[in-house]
């Protein structure tokens, strides 16, 4: 696989930390999307954390996460009505264990729908995770079904749900591959480090997502990673074809995570975890976004940080 290097810049937006009260199971990894005129939110409370400098990672408690739901005022991006919802139906096994991580929220036939990740109690982190979806309504998440892996044996936990649907495919997988139906469908394999991040939009003719690529910073397992963000422009079929410069928001000693987007007064508004334990929404500008044409086959070895102490506007 052919390699570059690649500077990192700190893209200018208008960034909003949301409260927190709960230091127990800290507040991030926020999605967003629209509702009947409304735009609402669910933030993952979660006993997985990192410590105060972002970097080792921790568990407060047994593994378990909630998540809190509520609504965006999307002119001053204040949160209100903020509430847990209890997971309901015939619960799996695996959501009643760990509950449902990083839910992705989007909307069908009238209702919000939500994908995460979930665990058995024989599952390691790190090494094998599955994905449940469920129904939110009445201030409860409804399970509905574990969602079929094609690559059993391999993790990719951040598929990506269109905000509409498409009859080209369900979800976006990876790069170069889509899930129709429970199969994969699209190009080859890909081998790369890009993997989904918020939902995607529609956007010039096909979709658009943010994305992040890891770079492991240090060799221990739970040792710092540095997340590098990028938006990523697709073809109708669900095919990356464009990604923009990689960026960051806080700086380079955060693991920044974009989990959710809509479009909001012709601004992308995204919501995003930092450090595992902040839940942030961030208003960017898709003029400062610079584009070239994506190649599956080639990834960054080295990154450098163009002024990493650089602050946003908060």
């Amino acid at each position: 696989m052919t390699s570059w290097k690649e500077d990192i810049v700190i893209l200018p937006a208008k960034t909003v930390i949301l409260p927190d009260n709960n230091p127990k199971k800290p507040y991030y990894n926020p999605s967003i999307c629209w509702y009947k005129d409304k735009l609402v939110i669910a933030i993952r409370s979660s006993t997985w954390t990192r410590d105060e400098h972002g970097s080792k990672a921790r568990i407060l408690g047994k593994l378990h996460t909630d998540i809190i739901f509520g609504e965006i005022d999307p002119k001053t991006l204040k949160v209100k009505g903020l509430r847990k919802l209890e997971y309901a139906g015939k619960v799996h096994p695996f959501v009643q264990n760990i509950g449902l991580e990083d839910a992705r929220l989007y909307v069908r036939d009238g209702e919000i729908h939500a994908m995460g990740v979930c665990m058995s109690k024989d599952d390691r982190r790190g090494e094998s995770v599955h994905i449940a979806h469920g129904i939110i309504k009445n201030d409860r998440l409804f399970f509905q079904e574990l969602l079929t892996k094609p690559h059993p044996e391999r993790i990719e936990k951040n598929w990506t749900p269109p905000e509409t649907p498409t009859n080209k495919f369900d979800y976006i997988y990876s790069p170069t591959q889509t899930i129709k139906n429970g199969v994969l469908a699209g190009g080859p394999e890909y081998h790369g480090r890009v993997h989904g991040g918020s939902q995607t939009i529609a956007w010039e003719g096909g979709w658009l997502s943010f994305v992040h690529r890891i770079h492991k910073l240090r060799h221990d397992w739970d040792g710092f990673h540095q997340y590098v963000n990028y938006a990523m422009k697709y073809d109708k079929n669900g095919t990356a074809t464009e990604i923009s410069q990689g960026f960051l928001l806080f700086g380079d000693n955060q693991v920044e995570f974009i989990s959710g987007l809509v479009m909001n007064n012709d601004k992308f508004l995204v919501s995003l975890g930092v450090g595992d334990s902040k839940a942030v929404l961030a208003t960017i500008d898709p003029k400062v976004l610079q584009f070239q044409p994506f190649d599956h086959k080639i990834e960054p070895i080295r990154i450098y940080f163009n002024n990493p102490q650089a602050t946003v506007q908060v």
